[in-house]
This record gives C-alpha cells, structure tokens and sequence, in this order.
C-alpha cells in the first residue's frame, strides 16, 4: 500500500517553485503528457480539445494571477524554471478545471456526470479539544497523482500542509493558523478567465482568520464553479460560488454534507444539471453515517465512512467503472483545525491507510492528535 509522497518547500516564492519544479521535473512532464493526452482524445466520447486552444486559454489567466498574487505567480514561474518546462505547462496545469469546462455545455458530461468529490464537517462536543474535523474524498483519473506539500512559514503567511500534484499548487489542505478547507466542484453556467482554483486555494491558506479566508474567495475574481468548505477551531462556513455569484452561510449544524450539485437557491438558476442524481446519494449516505456518532474514535470513524461503498461503484469511495465513471477516489482527507492536523491517505480510502502530518499550531505547544494505523 502506497503513502502520499511529501515534497518540502521553503523560502522566498520563486524559491519555492524551483524546488517544486526540480523534485518533481519527471512527474510534470508525464502528467502534462498525460492531461493533454487525456483532452485530446477523451475516453467519453465528447469532442476533443485542441492542445493551441487549451494554451491560449490557459494563458489568459496568466495578467489576473499577476495581478492579484504576484508571489504565487513567481512560484508558478519558479517551477517553470525547476522542471526545464515552458510556463505554458504549469499555466496549463494550474487551470486544470478550467479547461475541463472549457466546452460547457458539451464538454465532458459523460465523464462529469457519473461521480466526484464528496465533502464533510462536523462540529461539536466540549472540553478543551473542539470538535471540528472537515475532510473528503478527492475523485478524478488515477493519471493525478496527489503530492502532499509542506511550505515553511514566510513573511505573510502561516506553515501549511497542502495535497496538489506536480506542477499544481493546490486542491485541499490545511495551515499552522488552524483553517482548513476542502473543496468539490459544481458545473455552471457562468466561467470566465480570472485566479484558477490552486491559486485560491492557496490564498484561503495564507490567511489567519476565518472570515478572511472566506474573503479570499468571494473578493477574488473566479473562474468556475467549486464548492468550498472552510473551518477554523471554533466553526465552518460553507461557501458555494460560480465564476460571478456566490452563496455563503456559517454552519449550525453538527454534521453538514455537500458532493457537487448546486444547493443554494441562490445560484439553481446557474446549475446545468450533468451530474445525476449520485452526487445527491453520496451527500445523503455520508450525512447518514456521520449522524451515526457511535462509540468509535472520531478520526477512526471519519475514516470509514469515507470508506464507504454504498452505491458501489460510485458510492462515497469511488472506483473506476467501464460505462459508469472514468474516475475514482484518488485520494482522501481528515483535517483537524484545533491540532493543525491532518490525514491523508494516497488512493480509495477503503485499501490505502491514512497517515497524519501535523503543524506547531500557532501561539499554542505542538497537540497531541490520536495516531492513525
């Protein structure tokens, strides 16, 4: 059984890109090779995506990631330079789920619709360790090959522990300030060029507070549609947004689900209807089992309900399927904002253990979190 590889990274942002670049160089170029491979000739059927076209659009975002976050820019820059690779190929990559959607309506639906990621929190107890855990599974091709990424602390932001792939910044993770967020997508009818989603997520992890990591989005100029759940010690916000429009709320609730439909009413009107109906049975099932509080250690119980097949093959643990998905849970995590801990596991959270990683929680002595087998 395989554990995540963990790629350290410090210093001054082009720094940290060259280091990125030149651990990885290898597994960029394959997995750019591979991406292009992949919207080229789609195994779904749908209609293939000229390599120029994906370029162009890709280079489009280039002005506002400058724009707004210099620093990552020379990071993005920084592996560029590390991987001996264009900086078309990390822009390329970095606007992963953008391109995706580069054909909406048309793009993808088969492959779309069948399945992704499912996301959780849940809150409550009392005591001195506030329970608030968020987590997910992290659904697409067995070609992307998560990285989980420890950055050291800069002059602005805090430590972090990131899962992305090479050449990608980010998809989830967690800082030494205590905010997590875990994030799926959502198909809708609005997209255009502005900040791709690694570098958002990104900006939630170089923010301190709460409600300034929810800002991070909601001021930023998106591009797609990404369902995002941020949590802090003390409490969660579920945030869903398009490209234009966004739905915030904190949550009240112990336990809170999403998967990839649109739920607030406030953004219906946006939602192009291509997932199906098992996005809705994984958020019910996963609500169902975390309601079920049981005798079983928190973390140890998170763990098998993301392990869960109900629905197999596209249950809450995803698995490839001939006709039914093309994707699968290539990943999972459990965050733990009161510890600045977090577990993550390198493939179906039902074969592949969860390993905790853990950051000095800032202000506070390093926490003692309960070991995961």
């Amino acid at each position: 059984m395989s554990t995540m590889r963990v790629v350290d990274l410090r210093g001054a942002p082009r720094e940290r890109g060259r280091q990125h670049g030149e651990t990885l160089r290898a597994e960029i170029g394959a997995l750019h090779e591979a991406f292009v491979g992949l919207t080229a000739a789609p195994e779904d059927g749908t209609p293939a995506l000229d390599t120029a076209a994906m370029i162009a659009y890709a280079r489009e975002h280039a002005p506002y990631i400058q724009a707004a976050t210099p620093d990552l820019f020379d990071e993005i820059a920084g592996i560029a330079e590390g991987a001996a690779v264009p900086l078309d190929t990390i822009l390329t990559l970095t606007c992963v789920a953008e391109i995706r959607r580069l054909q909406i309506p048309a793009v993808r639906n088969a492959l779309w619709s069948a399945r992704g990621c499912t996301l959780f929190a849940v809150q409550g107890g009392a005591g001195s360790d506030p329970a608030v855990y968020v987590g997910q599974t992290y659904d697409i091709e067995p070609l992307w090959t998560p990285i989980l990424f420890r950055i050291a602390a800069d002059g602005r932001a805090p430590a972090q522990l990131v899962v992305g792939h090479p050449g990608i910044l980010a998809a989830f993770g967690l800082n030494a300030a205590g905010i997590a967020f875990v994030a799926s997508a959502i198909l809708v009818r609005d997209q255009r060029a502005g900040l791709p989603a690694p570098i958002l997520g990104r900006l939630i992890l170089a923010e301190r507070r709460l409600g300034a990591a929810a800002e991070a989005v909601t001021a930023a100029r998106r591009t797609v549609g990404i369902h995002y759940v941020i949590a802090a010690p003390f409490g969660v916000i579920d945030l869903e947004t398009s490209a234009t429009r966004h739905a915030i709320a904190y949550v009240q609730d112990p336990v809170f689900t999403c998967a990839n439909h649109i739920r607030s009413p406030d953004l219906r009107d946006l939602d192009l209807g291509t997932w199906g109906h098992g996005t809705v049975v994984r958020e019910g099932r996963l609500r169902q089992l975390l309601a079920d509080g049981g005798a079983t250690p928190q973390v140890d119980r998170l763990r098998a309900c993301l392990a869960d097949h109900a629905d197999a093959p596209l249950g809450i643990c995803g698995h490839t399927a001939p006709g039914l998905s093309t994707c699968e849970s290539r990943a999972a995590m459990i965050a733990h904002p009161a510890s600045a801990t977090l577990w993550v596991c390198d493939g179906t959270p039902c074969a592949h253990p969860f390993k905790a990683f853990s950051l000095v929680r800032e202000g506070t002595r390093p926490a003692a979190v309960r070991a995961v087998p």
